[in-house]
């Protein structure tokens, strides 16, 4: 029997300490979803959400410059390839030389395009002057050797300018999203703006002291 109670006694303890985390969490849960919304427009620059901030575009900083420089080392490679192989058809004025001369000419036209960065060009503008590029350098008069390496060195222009599109597609949702709560937060009056800011910090001391308890009774 005494084996018995204690079995009873132990399931008990599991279920309560069940429960108690289970409550904790849906406190984090409920408490981190208000948070994160009035993080939006509350006023957190003396905060050290600001600092996180601050990390997290300068990381994007240095992702984009990567990217860039990628790119370009790539793309630079590419002409450099074809420049070298126009000076080795030579002045020869014959008909096919003189094409393929042509053809190396528009190639290293559309990587120069390609690789510029025009503050309106879109990630759509650069796929379609790869597109054309890697297509005109699949039918050059060439060493299939060689135009597979230039073909390569573009392959890899083309994925860095994919990564830096998306770094600049991110900043520019995060401007947007600023932009959303800096209005937000114009449009609500001081003694708003005040009760907001003080919800948010004592939700920041409440997920912090829950995340504490929900540890203490993870680890018992």
């Amino acid at each position: 029997m005494e084996g018995t109670d204690s079995n009873i006694q132990t399931m008990g303890k599991e279920e309560l300490i069940k429960a108690v985390i289970a409550k904790h969490e849906q406190y984090i849960a409920t408490y981190t979803a208000e948070f994160e919304q009035l993080a939006k427009t509350v006023d957190t620059r003396n905060s050290e959400l600001e600092s996180g901030v601050k990390k997290s575009t300068e990381a994007d900083v240095s992702q984009k410059e990567i990217a860039e420089e990628k790119k370009n080392m790539y793309a630079d490679a590419v002409i450099k390839e074809l420049e070298a192989l126009k000076e080795s058809l030579g002045s020869v004025s014959q008909d096919d030389v003189s094409r393929n001369r042509k053809d190396i000419e528009k190639i290293i036209a559309e990587v120069k395009d390609f690789n510029s960065q025009k503050k309106d060009d879109t990630f759509e503008d650069k796929e379609k002057l790869y597109n054309a590029a890697a297509d005109d350098i699949e039918g050059l008069d060439t060493d299939a050797g060689k135009a597979k390496e230039i073909r390569a060195n573009l392959d890899n222009a083309f994925e860095a300018c994919k990564v830096l599109y998306g770094i600049l597609e991110d900043e520019n949702a995060k401007k947007a999203q600023m932009k959303a709560a800096a209005e937000a937060a114009a449009q609500k009056s001081p003694a708003e703006a005040k009760s907001d800011a003080k919800r948010y910090e004592w939700l920041g001391r409440r997920i912090l002291s829950h995340k504490d308890a929900l540890e203490y009774w993870k680890g018992i």
